[in-house]
């Protein structure tokens, strides 16, 4: 139910070309007879458009950033938001972080150790893993 209705705003909020990227538990109301739930915390909402010219790793929390944040893989898009609350819903149901990483490199290792190694095509268009690593995918 709560899913359903978290998805259902994301989806609103991504045919506006808009992003919440401040996803997370704390940015969700319930209402007080449980039925309802509602995004909240629009102080973070960027344009697709500006989100592609800021380009910063450090958007979205770092519990729910999602890979193509931290290593730079543009143009990014409402995929940013559902990485977000894929781990908002796992932590709300388990009251754990699926990935409590203390750095972007930490949360990159982590993600790597659920998901596997990071595709090389994917490393090949991220910006800031070239830049950052100099393209060494070995």
């Amino acid at each position: 139910m709560y899913s359903g209705q978290l998805f259902t705003a994301l989806s609103l909020l991504h045919k506006l070309k808009y992003i919440h990227a401040d996803l997370k538990p704390d940015n969700i109301m319930v209402s007080q007879d449980t039925k309802t739930l509602k995004l909240c915390d629009f102080g973070s909402v960027i344009a697709f458009h500006e989100l592609n010219l800021m380009k910063s790793a450090q958007i979205v929390s770092p519990f729910y950033r999602p890979p193509e944040v931290i290593l730079g893989y543009y143009p990014l898009d409402g995929a940013v938001d559902v990485w977000s609350a894929a781990v908002t819903l796992f932590e709300l149901y388990t009251g754990k972080f699926m990935f409590p990483g203390t750095s972007n490199n930490h949360l990159l290792a982590l993600i790597m150790r659920a998901k596997g190694k990071i595709p090389a095509k994917m490393l090949k268009k991220a910006e800031f893993w070239r830049e950052h690593i100099g393209g060494v995918t070995g």
